[in-house]
């Protein structure tokens, strides 16, 4: 397992990322809520799904996956890559 010495995305980050977004009041309300979001959609991505325009574009400005559409198979970057694999590590997965 990977040992990380940071957060790949850090809370001041997801705040900005989730700025002006309608995740609904859980996700928006809690850094632990947008964090699980995030991974969410990083782990949707990774696995080839589609997603809404919002979460790509949140995706895309945090470097987490490279330019493409949201409805096509987008390839992570190794910050994304890393984001997960920490996230998942913290949730013993």
């Amino acid at each position: 397992m990977t040992q990380f010495k940071y957060q790949v995305v850090t809370d001041a980050e997801l705040e900005e990322l989730f700025h002006n977004k309608n995740f609904g009041f859980e996700i928006t309300a809690c850094v632990k809520a947008k964090r699980k979001q995030l991974l969410k959609n990083v782990t949707d991505k990774f696995n080839g799904y589609w997603n809404g325009h919002n979460a790509f574009h949140m995706m895309l400005d945090a470097g987490l996956v490279l330019d493409g559409k949201p409805s096509r198979h987008t390839k992570l970057t190794q910050r994304g890559i890393n984001f997960m694999n920490q996230e998942n590590a913290k949730a013993g997965v």
